[in-house]
């Protein structure tokens, strides 16, 4: 896929309104007090915020724009000001997760758009509460097709979320590729596996080594309760896996934290 110019991918004046849109319902138009669009380009999330926001472009393309670079200039925070856009992603993601944590010191709301694989997932942007996850679908940005996801945060009351830890005693996890480059080995006791990547990702594994990767359980507590969430879990649906999904181990803690609670 041809990169293009300055990780730029122009969103649909549509989209750009349904997140807007959205953003104003989760959160709640009154609580607004401000907008602000980091990365505006040509300006298509303006004319659905009231008139009241600061916009910066590196290049800006439209009229009410400051050219600046968002990463590299200061704005002081401001009590329930929102930042909102589909800031440029980055290899890995990377860019997109400097902005947010930009924008974490300059409001009280973040409303982005990101790539699909942030869907219910705060590993990395993680310092406010998520209050709000959609998977968008594929949507036309430019040239290309790109499979996205509406995030919504806000900030904690009780102050900056620490990173998650989704680590459990009561389960233990170990992951194995099969091949010359096979690290770990299967577990001498263990309840069962599944397979953790490719298109059979979550799949309940017959044998030892099934598949390229398998991850292998073994259960302290609550044997027949952890079996049966794996089981009934659509990896893919909960976490929007791209092409090549991957079921990582924090995405399995993560859900048996949530269906079972007394889970340590």
């Amino acid at each position: 896929m041809a990169k293009i110019r300055l990780d730029k991918y122009y969103t649909s004046a549509e989209l750009a309104e349904y997140c807007v849109n959205k953003t104003k319902e989760i959160i709640g138009k009154e609580n607004i007090t401000e907008w602000l669009e980091p990365s505006a380009g040509a300006g298509v999330f303006l004319p659905y915020l009231d008139g009241n926001y600061l916009a910066f472009d590196i290049e800006p393309e439209s009229q009410g724009i400051e050219k600046k670079d968002y990463l590299l200039n200061t704005v002081d925070y401001k009590k329930g000001r929102c930042i909102i856009g589909n800031p440029p992603y980055g290899k890995g993601n990377y860019t997109s997760v400097k902005f947010f944590k930009k924008a974490i010191t300059q409001g009280d709301y973040v409303s982005f758009i990101l790539p699909i694989s942030q869907l219910n997932n705060n590993m990395y942007m993680y310092e406010f509460d998520m209050i709000y996850s959609e998977d968008l679908g594929k949507r036309k940005y430019s040239d290309r097709d790109v499979h996205c996801v509406l995030n919504i945060y806000r900030r904690n009351p009780k102050g900056i979320n620490k990173k998650p830890n989704y680590d459990l005693k009561d389960v233990n996890l170990r992951g194995v590729a099969t091949g010359k480059s096979r690290n770990d080995k299967v577990p001498e006791k263990y309840d069962f596996s599944i397979c953790a990547f490719g298109s059979s990702c979550g799949k309940i594994a017959e044998y030892e080594g099934q598949y390229c990767q398998q991850t292998y359980f073994v259960i302290n507590k609550y044997k027949d309760e952890v079996f049966e969430v794996i089981k009934n879990t659509n990896w893919k649906e909960l976490y929007g896996m791209t092409a090549t999904p991957k079921i990582k181990h924090w995405m399995i803690n993560k859900r048996l934290k949530q269906m079972i609670p007394q889970l340590t």
